[in-house]
């Protein structure tokens, strides 16, 4: 049975947490408020763009489909998959020190409490605000609109593909509950969702490899020069 390498993907979650807060701001993350890291249903014949697969196999070992991702700037990890994946990624629970929060699909009231708590993650990262005119064309300035953009990382070129199947856990989120959380704290502002692309991001924490990666790419030189 498959098995968790928990030190490993506690390490390299870590990794990912400490440069996504490091540099936030910058083009690699596009100023991302959190992170909405999320793997469809497998279906590799209608998406060619696999940055999510690679992720799974670097943090995991393993692809686990129709799964989501939500990691804060605070560094918490919220997972929503099902019973077994959720039972999977539970092992490393003890070494997460209570950032680890895990959401079972439930079927019982259609994942409704699921989909309010990621949300509430959401909202809770905070906003970009700007200040616009009061739109009535007067030029008076009085009762000045604040627009506030929740600002989400997301693999983009992922995503069109992931919304397709409206039946997955992903579908489903991407497609309504990722576009419909909203900070509720200022009932004079107006909060609406802004995705950006956080692909770069992961592209340059990936590129630096560990011990164990090289020892992995020093064996398959080897095979390969063997072999040729």
């Amino acid at each position: 049975m498959a098995s968790l390498d928990v030190d490993r993907f506690v390490e390299r979650l870590g990794k990912i947490h400490s440069h996504f807060s490091k540099h936030r701001s910058t083009a690699a993350w596009n100023n991302a408020s959190c992170l909405s890291l999320c793997r469809g249903p497998l279906d590799d014949s209608n998406n060619t763009y696999l940055k999510s697969v690679l992720l799974h196999q670097y943090l995991f070992g393993y692809e686990l489909p129709d799964l989501i991702l939500l990691l804060t700037k605070e560094g918490d990890l919220h997972v929503m998959a099902s019973q077994k994946k959720i039972d999977f990624i539970a092992a490393a629970s003890d070494k997460m020190d209570g950032r680890l929060h895990l959401h079972p699909r439930q079927k019982a009231d259609d994942n409704a409490a699921n989909w309010e708590a990621m949300q509430q993650v959401i909202a809770s990262g905070g906003s970009v605000t700007t200040t616009g005119g009061d739109g009535d064309g007067d030029g008076d300035g009085n009762n000045n609109t604040t627009s506030s953009s929740i600002v989400i990382g997301c693999l983009v070129k992922e995503q069109s593909k992931n919304s397709d199947d409206i039946k997955s856990l992903v579908g489903q989120w991407e497609t309504t509950h990722l576009t419909t959380a909203t900070d509720n704290d200022d009932s004079n502002s107006n909060s609406n969702i802004q995705l950006v692309d956080c692909a770069p991001g992961l592209s340059y924490v990936m590129a630096l490899k560990d011990a164990a990666e090289l020892d992995l790419m020093k064996k398959s030189s080897v095979l390969s020069n063997k072999l040729m």
